[in-house]
């Protein structure tokens, strides 16, 4: 289960008035939809849903007061029902440990060199 808690409603508003559920417990929805609307003394925002689920619980009803944070409902993940089996014949994956080689020497050696190129040396005997 998650939460539908109420989001950030703007600058130094701290609460406001859940005015409406625009669905009903046992709905489903799609990331993106509005679950609910609150209204402040400046704006009405509507709270989008961040993935897709469906109304578990009404926690709060129409009318009341909220503050950011509150948790009005809860939702079950439709997302987290699904489950894929990616050993279909129940085979037994066995892993085997890799041996850590020893480092390339000619690579160290490469690398030194470039950087010894790279580095400039400034020259004070020129005039």
């Amino acid at each position: 289960m998650s939460d539908i808690t109420v989001p950030e409603l703007g600058e130094s508003i701290i609460e406001g008035t859940l005015t409406s559920w625009l669905l009903s417990e046992g709905s489903s929805f799609k990331a993106g939809d509005n679950l609910a609307e609150i209204e402040t003394e400046k704006i009405t925002i509507e709270i989008p849903a961040q993935s897709a689920g469906k109304i578990t619980k009404i926690l709060v009803s129409e009318g009341s007061n909220v503050k950011v944070g509150e948790v009005i409902g809860e939702f079950a993940d439709l997302d987290s029902n699904i489950s894929i089996d990616t050993n279909p014949d129940k085979k037994q994956i066995k892993s085997t440990p890799v041996e850590k080689s020893a480092p390339n020497e000619t690579m160290q050696e490469a690398e030194t060199t470039n950087l010894i190129q790279k580095t400039s040396i400034p020259n004070f005997d020129k005039k």
